[in-house]
């Protein structure tokens, strides 16, 4: 060790540290490699540092599981830049280890559910993926695009009379809505891409604005009609920025919405799908 000590000191600082990275001292009951220092284990994965410089611009996440942190990915920020993600767990268990897959879950929970369900918590924390987050994650998009609908039928019917009460129009209430989503939207997604708390403030602020808007649109108001327009505009543009704007209809949207929960209803007697979900039962029910 004393010989491995004076080998170590003789060594340029920028060789050691290079060393620390690439590989890493071995603690007690970890698996090892031999090296001239002594036993050891890499630090990162040298891939992720040999592709930085084709990239068009720095990145700032090289995403890895938390659980693969070491041996991994330790000192994977000293090179390159990286974070970890958390893991979708089920049954306090990883679920990549459980037999449910993708295909599966989209057959009974729309797509864009389950991307809003995930966009839930963020990205380097865990989420348990259970029945009742998937119900509300569907819920809360339905009502989110039934509400875009409803903005697209009421600006449609209002476009001919709007301009000719244009002057006459306050629209104070909307822009600060608007600028305080795109504001919040901007400072969380630099936050540590902070998503959930955009989602469950400013964005649900919006989306109650456009609500009420449109009950004072059915009371014959024009001068709501560029309220509606501002505070749309910025809604759809959080949601195409996190991939929540569908490319189809709203209306069409809403019928596949509908579809997975009617499938859901009839898989659900006698319990299925939560037995499937949150017991994690794999190979118990599926074509029963």
């Amino acid at each position: 060790m004393a010989t491995w000590l004076m080998e170590m000191r003789s060594l340029p600082s920028m060789l050691i540290k290079s060393w620390n990275m690439l590989q890493m001292s071995a603690k007690a009951g970890e698996p090892n490699w031999y090296s001239p220092w002594g036993p050891g284990r890499r630090g990162w994965p040298i891939a992720c540092s040999a592709m930085t410089p084709h990239l068009p611009f720095e990145f700032d996440i090289h995403a890895g599981s938390s659980d693969l942190i070491c041996p991994n990915q330790t000192e994977i920020s000293a090179p390159s830049s990286a974070d970890q993600n958390g893991l979708v767990t089920i049954d306090n268990k990883r679920m990549s280890e459980s037999s449910l897959t993708t295909r599966w879950i989209t057959q009974y929970y729309h797509p864009l559910a389950v991307r809003y369900f995930l966009l839930s918590a963020r990205f380097t924390s865990s989420i348990k993926f259970t029945v009742s987050h998937l119900e509300s994650a569907s819920t809360a998009m339905y009502s989110i695009y039934e509400t875009l609908q409803d903005c697209e039928d009421a600006l449609s019917s209002l476009t001919g009379g709007a301009e000719e009460s244009s002057t006459a129009v306050t629209i104070t209430t909307a822009q600060n809505d608007s600028i305080e989503l795109k504001k919040q939207f901007e400072t969380q997604m630099t936050d540590d891409l902070d998503i959930s708390h955009i989602m469950n403030d400013a964005f649900q602020g919006a989306l109650d604005l456009l609500k009420k808007t449109l009950n004072v649109l059915k009371e014959q108001q024009p001068a709501s009609f560029h309220c509606l327009l501002e505070t749309v505009k910025e809604v759809k543009a959080v949601l195409d920025i996190l991939c929540l704007l569908p490319s189809l209809p709203y209306s069409q949207v809403l019928q596949q919405l509908k579809d997975t929960t009617l499938k859901r209803e009839q898989l659900s007697k006698g319990g299925a799908v939560s037995r499937k979900l949150d017991r994690a039962d794999l190979e118990l029910l599926l074509w029963m």
